[in-house]
């Protein structure tokens, strides 16, 4: 993270050729480096006021930009708040392991069960989620993801197990889920405006008055829907509905987000700017924010994820991506111009290299002696026409060829 003068410098560079820019910056640097959270609000207001501000006015926004640049210098400098930003910068340089890692839920013993007619049941011996992280949830449809999102949110009961909520001081539990913001796969539709709408979801959590439009303002500019404020439902597209519902939930500042296949419905891009999103969410220092995401999307949650989790029958089968997978060997998938035929003759001459057809792609598993680059000459020195490669030796996405390997058998 940027020290105060390597992000004033670089904000003093911005104003003059990108203020979007500029004041993402300057929000950023208010939220870790100020005192107080009169200068967070204050940019964001003027964030907002830009929008539809004349040429004079928005010359005086600059300006009061420049102004608050120098706020932060004096504060930094003074003698007197000069230690605690120390203290701040010091904390930012501790590693994440060490920071608002305070545990959320705790699940113990956790067993759901359905009707006679049905033998599935969902059993979780342990499971417990950090304040300022993010767990993925993968597996395969059907085997109990959506139902264990749905216990943690309160929305669906437990037969037996306990889940314990550390963090919060309350017992009771319409005061423990008003700390939970879920996020269902399918989306309700909404009437109004998305400001009318996010507003109201404020107003519902206790937050009125001037304190609303801050925090509604605040969540906008966040999530980058300042213009999209008086479009209605219909007029926004799947990865705007999905940023909105984000806004709705964390407008009020829960300390758990949970979300069932948020990536479902939504193109590449869209994609990434909510990923970019949840990630930004969680990690930010004033409110850390617990993040449990199912997805099918396994690369994508992978880039995301803290940690991973793999659901198989109910039962989450490992909780650890280095467990994936036999300590000594690689795996790569591979999408090239040969079947797993041609590819098997084509690599024969070279040792200790295994080749298994997974339909779409087939997958090398090598000595891990090898390394990506090497793998890759080889390839090229045969000839051969790469037109997909990927090292999946720590990705969890081993379990579902295994899960396949086994359901074959």
């Amino acid at each position: 993270m940027k020290t105060i003068k390597e992000s004033i410098s670089t904000i003093r560079e911005f104003l003059d050729k990108d203020l979007e820019i500029a004041s993402d910056l300057l929000l950023e640097a208010t939220r870790n480096f100020s005192t107080s959270t009169r200068l967070e609000d204050e940019v964001v207001m003027l964030k907002w006021e830009y929008v539809i501000a004349n040429d004079d006015r928005k010359q005086d926004i600059i300006n009061r930009y420049k102004e608050i640049l120098t706020t932060l210098e004096r504060e930094y400098n003074a003698e007197k708040v000069d230690n605690k930003q120390k203290r701040i910068e010091e904390l930012n340089q501790v590693s994440e392991a060490s920071i608002n890692n305070e545990i959320i839920v705790r699940l113990d013993g956790i067993i759901k069960k359905y009707s006679r007619r049905s033998s599935f049941e969902l059993n979780i011996p342990k499971l417990k989620l950090s304040q300022g992280k993010i767990v993925g949830l993968v597996g395969e449809n059907a085997t109990g993801k959506s139902t264990l999102l749905n216990i943690i949110a309160g929305e669906v009961s437990h037969d037996s197990g306990t889940i314990r909520f550390p963090l919060f001081k309350e017992k009771r539990w319409v005061k423990i889920k008003s700390h939970i913001s879920y996020i269902p796969q399918q989306l309700d539709e909404w009437q109004g405006s998305l400001l009318e709408n996010i507003s109201f979801h404020a107003a519902l959590h206790g937050i009125k008055g001037e304190e609303n439009d801050k925090a509604v303002k605040r969540i906008i500019h966040l999530l980058g829907l300042g213009d999209y404020t008086q479009h209605t439902w219909k007029e926004l597209s799947g990865g705007y509905k999905l940023r909105f519902a984000l806004a709705k939930a964390l407008v009020w500042k829960p300390k758990l987000l949970i979300l069932d296949e948020p990536l479902a419905h939504l193109d590449i891009n869209a994609q990434i700017t909510v990923l970019n999103d949840l990630k930004q969410l969680s990690k930010n220092r004033k409110h850390p924010l617990a993040i449990l995401v199912s997805s099918q999307h396994i690369h994508e949650i992978e880039y995301i994820a803290d940690k991973l989790l793999f659901m198989k029958n109910g039962k989450l089968t490992n909780q650890s991506i280095s467990d994936t997978h036999e300590p000594n060997l690689l795996h790569f998938e591979l999408g090239c111009n040969l079947d797993s035929h041609q590819l098997r003759l084509a690599l024969s001459k070279i040792p200790d290299i295994q080749v298994t057809d997974k339909e779409m792609y087939n997958i090398l598993s090598v000595p891990q002696y090898f390394t990506t680059n090497k793998i890759l000459g080889l390839l090229i020195t045969e000839g051969i026409e790469i037109n997909y490669f990927r090292n999946i030796s720590q990705s969890i996405k081993l379990k579902f060829y295994e899960t396949k390997r086994n359901n074959n058998t």
